[in-house]
This record gives structure tokens, sequence and C-alpha cells, in this order.
């Protein structure tokens, strides 16, 4: 299982936040240490990738994913207990992905000098450009409820990540208790990615229409706090 990560914003001089990711480790069995290893193990992940986005998760299978990566099973079993792990580790790389997109528009968010707008809309448009370039992402979001700990996986993400926009918030100088901007944060980021994650599995005109009433709404709803 993943460990946690952490999002720091400290202040340097009056308006340039700092935020900093920790790095998330993947729920391998044996970590690769040695160059060739971990070269092994990103081709086994990358392949899973294309495979998965390919079959489905139903369909994927350890075999399947040795054959196409042209490796032993065993190889594969060294580094994964079972397909469910593959995927596991394969959803946190994209929330890690997720994660260096948000902490880089939050810090737009967080300066007060940039229109409040602009910078959700920035963070919004990141947000679907980074997602979107992950082919397994559909076919991973529709397993969530068949593959162990993929649920938990998203609830910490989407936790993490309305924590991380609370801090900006602040940091921008929203002049409420820090619990009031945390529900406020959290309201704003579960209604967004709900919205997000089955829109980037539609066609681009349909994405692209999807991003702008969602821009529409979350401007409204922080309008009451931010204006």
């Amino acid at each position: 299982m993943a460990g946690n990560t952490r999002l720091s914003i400290r202040g340097k001089g009056a308006h340039t936040p700092f935020l900093e990711v920790v790095e998330i480790v993947g729920p391998l069995r044996v970590k690769p240490v040695q160059a060739r290893a971990i070269q092994t193990v990103e081709h086994i992940l990358r392949t899973a990738a294309d495979l998965v986005a390919e079959v489905g998760v139903d369909q994927f299978n350890t075999n399947l994913l040795a054959e196409r990566a042209e490796v032993r099973v065993r190889t594969v079993y060294r580094y994964f207990i079972d397909k469910h792990a593959v995927i596991l580790c394969l959803a946190e790389r994209m929330y890690q992905r997720a994660d260096e997109s948000f902490t880089r528009t939050l810090r737009v968010v967080a300066d007060p000098r940039i229109d409040w707008r602009v910078a959700i809309d920035g963070a919004i448009e990141d947000y679907f450009v980074t997602m979107g370039g992950a082919p397994e992402w559909a076919a991973i979001r529709r397993a969530v409820q068949a593959v162990p700990g993929l649920d938990e996986l998203r609830g910490r993400t989407v936790a993490r990540h309305a924590e991380w926009l609370a801090d900006a918030l602040c940091a921008r100088g929203l002049a409420l208790p820090k619990r009031r901007v945390r529900v406020i944060a959290s309201v704003t980021f579960a209604g967004a990615s709900g919205v997000i994650e089955p829109a980037v599995r539609r066609d681009p005109r349909q994405r692209k229409l999807v991003v702008k009433e969602l821009k529409l709404m979350v401007h409204s709803y922080l309008a009451t706090y931010l204006d």
C-alpha cells in the first residue's frame, strides 16, 4: 500500500508559496534496487498500463502480462503478489502524477496576486490533461470496487488533495477558521473530482464542454468566499 504524502506550503517572502510532494511507494513485493531490476519493473508496468487500457481489468491477468512484456511469469510474481497488485501500483502512479500536477497549480492558487478564477481554471485544466494522458485510467476507475484497496486509495487521494487546496486557500489569505476552509475545500474538490473522473472518458468535444461547465460551477461556489 502507498505511504502517506504530505504537502507543505512555506512562505518564501510575502507571496511565494513552496509546495513539496513526498514520494509515494508502490505496492511492490520486492523493491528493485539494481538498475536492471528497476528497468524490468518499469517495463512490466508500462506494458500493464497498455494492456489494461486494451483489454480492461477483468480480462487482464499475469500470464497475459508476462506474454506481452516478454518476461517469465515468475518475473512478474517476483515483484507483484497478483494482478490486483499490478493494477494498484498503476493507480498509485496515476495518483502520484495527479499529486504532482495539483501541487504545480496550487502554487498559483495560493498566490493572492493572481486572480483566483484564473488560478482555479488552470488547476482544472491541468488535472484533466494529467488524467486524460493515462490510457489505463478509465479501465481502472471502472474497477474501483473490484480491486482490493483501490477505493481506499482513491479516497485518500481525494482527501489529500482537498487538504492541500485548503492550505492554498489559507495561504492566499482566506480569513476563515481552518476547519471551515477544510470543509469548503472538501466540497469543492469532491464536486470537481466527481465531474472530472467520468468526463475524462468522454470524447474531446464533450470533455471541453464539461470543463467549461465545471469551471462555472466552481466559480459560483468559491465566489462567496473569495470575492
